[in-house]
Formats: structure tokens, C-alpha cells, sequence
């Protein structure tokens, strides 16, 4: 064990929280800056413990030594890719494929793998086992995610991931996100699949119901190594690690590291706490979703209020802090509510509450934030 096992860290990601449209964003984004859009100066009094961390400011575009700024260095705005850059890792080549463009590759697959499959929308998207549908995502930038969208009341979970798996083998794309609610009819899915640009053709993911109570996703992804990343490295380290919340789905590898996808904000907050205060020493990385759920459905008010959740938190988080902490707040893209139910390609706040070995600057990339994390406990 390290001589400073007794250190304890935070990175808590505020999903699709951007300070400000990066200048190779595309020309419709241009402008975007989710952090103002959805706290306006007005009410900047109302998030004290954000203000004083410097959210503010950086989505202003002023800096400290312990407000930074991050660029995506990853193609597009996604959150698979940007949460493992987060971590560290380095983002695989891959390819925008649509469901249309792979189906001769798809339908054998499930069929092989025992699944009924119908072609629907004019070869545009696959309806499997009565209760699962396979389209393009319609939310992300196109070609980043290719979407099974399941009515639990027809599939258990298991079936859906089984399915997506097989997808997964069949498809380039950076991410398949299988995902799924009860009391969601095969009807009301079906209705809603509709073409939409670029080639794509998908269903508006808010707009059918699924995110609400007993909603449930698992993130697939592809190309990243684990030994690139914080969790892997940390583990070999000696130091505990636990994810909680999105990440627990994303991060690459899956080396026995505790894993809790928690979508609600306060369970995700909870489990921080009740963390920290269990573990002595060690790495916790969390994801508060709900930001990110808030900027696809276009709804600001419920945006605003996962961030009010969040300061209430920090609140009663800061004052745990002691010489041996440390907290970093960021984010792995942005998603202006106020720009459509896409994500934008934002830079991202950097945060940071403990002891620095240097002041911050500006980072090319997310795996800036993951060198954070590894100098404060001498793993750089």
C-alpha cells in the first residue's frame, strides 16, 4: 500500500453540465452554454456552494487556480466517450453506422442468437421478441449510439441486454444503449418511430415515456482499455474504488471494482456519502444522470433542480473535506436544454476543493481531470 493510503477522493461528474460552445462545435450549437441557459444570473444566489467552487465563473469564462476548464477531446458530444476520457482512457476509432446501414449483418445475428426479428420502417429500424426495439438514437450526435428501446412488461432486462450484446457484435458505433420501463406499451413505441436527418431513423426517447420510475440502462460500448483508466489503475494500486451512478455502466473493464448504475439523484448523492464515510482511503467516481435526462427532454426548471439537489449536497459534502480529500466536480459534455434534445460539444468545468500540486490550466482533453486524480495520490 501507497504512503498516503489514507487519502480519499471524489470526481463527481454532473452529466451534460458544458460551460460554453467549443469553437469546432457545429455551427447550430454555437452559442450553446448549458450552465447559463439553465441558471440565469439572477438566480445564481440560489447554488451558494457552486458559486463558491467557481461554476459561475468558468461558465463565464473566468479562471482560478482551482477553476479550470476542459475540452472534449474526443469526436462529437457522448457520454461513453466522455466518461472513460474522464477516466483517462483514449477514445477507439469507430464508425457512425445507422441500423439501416448494418441490417444485413444484424437480423442473422439475432435470429442465430434465438430471437424474433421484423424489419419495421421501411428497413429503418428492427422490432425483436414483440417488445424490443433496435433504432438509431436520435438524441446523441448521429452515428454515436445505436438504441434497443424494451417495454418491460413484454422483456425482463436479462433479454434486453442478451439482445443488445448481440448488436454490439454487429455495429461500429461508439455506444449500444439498451434501455427499458414498465407500463410503456408496444404500441406507444411503435408509433413514435419516425425518420429523422442524417439517414437516421429512431424514436424522441423522452417524448415515448421511458424516463421515469423502474427505468433501466446499460451502456455497451467499445475500444477502450482498462489499464488506461483510473479504476483499473488505482485498484492495482492498493486503493479502493467504487462508481456510482452512469459510470458504473460505461467505465471500460470489469475487475470485480464495485458497480452501482444508480439513476436518481438522491440515491447517487446518498451513496457518496454513505461511501466516504465507509472507505479510509481510495477513489470514488459518481455520475449524477438526471442533468443529462433534464437537457434531452428540453425541460430547464428540471435541470435547475438536480443542480439545486446537487448544492444542497455540497453543503453538507464541503465541510467533510480535511487535508487528506480532495473533490473534483466536472462533466463529459454539455446538453443545453435550450438547444434541442441533443447533446452540445461544450468545453467542461473543472472544480476542484483540496490540496493541488499546481495551479490549474486549461486542459486539451478530459483525461486532464484523470491526472488530477492520480498526482493527488502520487500515481502520476
Amino acid at each position: 500500500m501507497n504512503m498516503i493510503s489514507k487519502k480519499r477522493a471524489v470526481l463527481c461528474i454532473l452529466d451534460g453540465l458544458g460551460i460554453g460552445a467549443m469553437p469546432d462545435a457545429p455551427e447550430q450549437q454555437q452559442g450553446a452554454n448549458t450552465t447559463n441557459h439553465v441558471i440565469s444570473r439572477e438566480q445564481r444566489a440560489s447554488f451558494p456552494h457552486l458559486a463558491a467552487l467557481g461554476l459561475f465563473e468558468a461558465a463565464d469564462g473566468t479562471f482560478g487556480p482551482a477553476v479550470g476548464r476542459a475540452a472534449l477531446g474526443y469526436p462529437g458530444a457522448d457520454s461513453y466517450l466522455g466518461h472513460n476520457e474522464l477516466l483517462g482512457g483514449t477514445a477507439p476509432e469507430t464508425h457512425p453506422d445507422t441500423v439501416r446501414g448494418r441490417l444485413e449483418f444484424l437480423i442473422p445475428a439475432l435470429e442465430q442468437a434465438g430471437f424474433i426479428v421484423h424489419p419495421i420502417a421501411d428497413n429503418g429500424a428492427l422490432w425483436v421478441n414483440n417488445g424490443i426495439l433496435v433504432s438509431d438514437n436520435l438524441e446523441n450526435e448521429p452515428g454515436m449510439a445505436i438504441n434497443l428501446a424494451a417495454t418491460f412488461d413484454i422483456v425482463d432486462l436479462e433479454t434486453l441486454v442478451r439482445a443488445g450484446e448481440v448488436v454490439r457484435t454487429q455495429v461500429r458505433n461508439p455506444r449500444v444503449i439498451a434501455f427499458g420501463s414498465p407500463e410503456i406499451s408496444p404500441e406507444s413505441i411503435l408509433s413514435a418511430v419516425h425518420k429523422a436527418s442524417e439517414g437516421r431513423t429512431g424514436i424522441v426517447t423522452p417524448e415515448v415515456g421511458f424516463y421515469k420510475e423502474g427505468y433501466l440502462v446499460r451502456h455497451l460500448g467499445v475500444g477502450f482499455k482498462p489499464d488506461d483508466e483510473l479504476p483499473l489503475q488505482f485498484m492495482q494500486a492498493g486503493y479502493p474504488v467504487e462508481l456510482i451512478g452512469k459510470v458504473a455502466d460505461v467505465a471500460a473493464g470489469d475487475q470485480g471494482i464495485p458497480r452501482r448504475p444508480t439513476v436518481d439523484t438522491p440515491g447517487v448523492l446518498s451513496d457518496i456519502n454513505e461511501t466516504w464515510e465507509r472507505l479510509e482511503s481510495g477513489l470514488i467516481v459518481a455520475t449524477v444522470q438526471e442533468t443529462d435526462l433534464s437537457g434531452h427532454a428540453e425541460d430547464v426548471d428540471r435541470f435547475r433542480d438536480i443542480l439545486r439537489q446537487v448544492d444542497t449536497w455540497l453543503g453538507e459534502f464541503l465541510p467533510r473535506l480535511d487535508d487528506e480529500s480532495l473533490l473534483i466536480i466536472s462533466a463529459d459534455h454539455g446538453n443545453d436544454p435550450t438547444y434541442g434534445t441533443h447533446h452540445t460539444r461544450e468545453y467542461v468545468p473543472v472544480l476542484v476543493r483540496g490540496p493541488l500540486t499546481e495551479p490549474l490550466t486549461p486542459m486539451s482533453s478530459l483525461r486532464g481531470v484523470a491526472a488530477l486524480c492520480r498526482s493527488f495520490f502520487g500515481l502520476a
